[in-house]
């Protein structure tokens, strides 16, 4: 799969899911869907502390072994290829793209996702205040 089909369907994911997330909200406003309470609190409080924390790992396991995380990561991806693996002196590719970008995405990634995760949190403790 070639990077720009990555980021496609990275992209495509996202407004997939940001829609589906607003018109969840949307019924759950008009009362024609009610959500789950998992343990007791809103949705989105629950939601939120399960990605906060499933990021957080990510992020210190990555945090640990930035090489490790970066190998991890493509073998789960895309296995069965190694077309990944660039010989510098081969390959200019390096050059442009070196790991410092990638440790760059990542951190940009993991970030958003906490900052996510935490306006998540602070908007279940919101909703469950003015209820």
């Amino acid at each position: 799969m070639t990077a720009k089909k990555l980021f496609d369907l990275n992209g495509a994911v996202f407004l997939g899911t940001l829609a589906t997330v607003i018109l969840l909200e949307i019924l759950v406003k008009k009362g024609q869907f009610v959500p789950t309470r998992p343990f007791g609190k809103h949705y989105t409080l629950s939601c939120g502390v399960g990605m906060l924390g499933i990021f957080a790992l990510i992020g210190g396991l990555a945090a640990l072994s930035f090489d490790k995380a970066f190998v991890v990561f493509h073998r789960l991806f895309f296995p069965g290829k190694d077309n990944w693996i660039f010989n510098p002196a081969k390959d200019g590719i390096i050059e442009i793209l070196p790991e410092e970008f990638f440790l760059s995405c990542g951190v940009l990634i993991i970030g958003s996702v906490i900052l996510l995760s935490v306006i998540m949190i602070l908007y279940g403790i919101i909703e469950k205040k003015l209820r």
